[in-house]
Order: C-alpha cells, then sequence, then structure tokens
C-alpha cells in the first residue's frame, strides 16, 4: 500500500483521494529554496487559500521526519518556510527524485530537517497515489551550448520524469526557466513523448520573462 510507513497524507488529502474529489499538488523548493520567509509562507497560504475557495484540495509535498508528506499541516508550513533560517545547522535539503531516499533518511536521523521536493520529485510522489494535477512555476529543462561535444550533460530531471511518472500527471506551469535553452528543451519532450500544450499563446512561455525572445 502507498499509504505505509513511508507516506504521511493529511486527513483532507485522505478524504480526497478516497472520494476521488479533486486534487492540486504543489511542490516544495520554493519553499525551502526559492523564497526568503516571509514570502514563502505567504504564497503558500495564497495557493491553499485559492484551492479551497474553489473546492479544491491543497497537496503540498515535502520530506520531513522520515516521512513523504503529501498536504501539509499549518505549523508543518510554517516549519518549512522557516527552516532555511532557523536551522543552520541542518539547512533544508533539495531532494530530485534520485536523493529521495537519502533526504527520507537524513530526515528520520534529524526530525528538524526539511527536504523540498523539485518538479521530477514532486511529479513522481503526485503520479504514485494517482494525483492528477500538479501547479508549479517553471520547469527545468537543457541547458544554453548544451552540444554532442560538450563535456557538460546538464539537462534537467524534470524531463525524464515526466516521461516515465506510472501515472499521468498534467502540469500547469509558466513554461520552463528562460535561461534555458527553449527549442532544445521542445525538442528533447517531443523525443521523450510528453505532451505540450500552451494556453492564450502562440509562443512557449519562458519562467520568467516579460517579452518573447
Amino acid at each position: 500500500s502507498l499509504q505505509n510507513s513511508l507516506f504521511s497524507l493529511h486527513p483532507s488529502v485522505k478524504n480526497a483521494l478516497s472520494k476521488s474529489l479533486p486534487i492540486i499538488a504543489f511542490e516544495s523548493t520554493i519553499l525551502t529554496h526559492g523564497l526568503p520567509y516571509p514570502q514563502n509562507l505567504d504564497l503558500a497560504k495564497s495557493l491553499a487559500s485559492k484551492c479551497r475557495a474553489n473546492n479544491i484540495v491543497p497537496a503540498t509535498i515535502a520530506l520531513n521526519n522520515g516521512k513523504v508528506k503529501v498536504g501539509l499541516t499549518p505549523f508543518e508550513l510554517e516549519q518549512i518556510c522557516l527552516s532555511p533560517k532557523n536551522q543552520p545547522s541542518s539547512p533544508p535539503q533539495k531532494a530530485t527524485t534520485s536523493l529521495i531516499g537519502r533526504v527520507l533518511s537524513l530526515s528520520s536521523a534529524d526530525p528538524t530537517l526539511w527536504g523540498g521536493t523539485t518538479v521530477a520529485s514532486t511529479s513522481y510522489i503526485a503520479s504514485l497515489l494517482q494525483i492528477k494535477m500538479f501547479v508549479t512555476g517553471g520547469l527545468g529543462g537543457v541547458h544554453r551550448d548544451l552540444s554532442p561535444s560538450s563535456r557538460i550533460n546538464d539537462v534537467s530531471a524534470d524531463l525524464f520524469q515526466l516521461a516515465k511518472n506510472p501515472h499521468p500527471v498534467i502540469i500547469i506551469s509558466s513554461g520552463v526557466k528562460s535561461i534555458l535553452d527553449i527549442p532544445n528543451t521542445l525538442e528533447n519532450l517531443e523525443t521523450l513523448g510528453v505532451t505540450v500544450g500552451a494556453y492564450k499563446t502562440v509562443y512557449f512561455p519562458r519562467f520568467y520573462s516579460e517579452f518573447d525572445e
């Protein structure tokens, strides 16, 4: 069972999963590594409030105390948002898919340590639980100046994870990060068989860029 000792599901998430109610997953690296306190907490509260106002269950995913937490309590949201500032000796870890086990082990030994899940790891965990919708800012992709002769093979794990999730997950985002090679990223997504669509635009979005390049 997915609801085993490694998973800690918020009661609202458990109820929504059992009754097939709408759920939206959120990553947590934006809280641990993206925004400073209190802007990170303000964002988390705002997103959760917008979901509940539309009868959707918010499910922020993070790692803590040896558990994969799906849906956080108000106290846990406060703690994860404060963790970069309050735990200098055990700073939060960025946990992509390949690091889930390591961060779970570290946080089991140190309950104050938090792991922020990336697009890759959040989509993977959401997929395991068959949460069908995930909202984020910008995805990773292919870095610029990447060529077959380059010593750098810097392609985000996000792309590969989207292609191999056990169950489909729709990811709503503001495109990929604007510093990346956008055409090459799209080519890789096509090669990997990941469906890409854009809403009310003829351009693929760049996160974050006001103007088309």
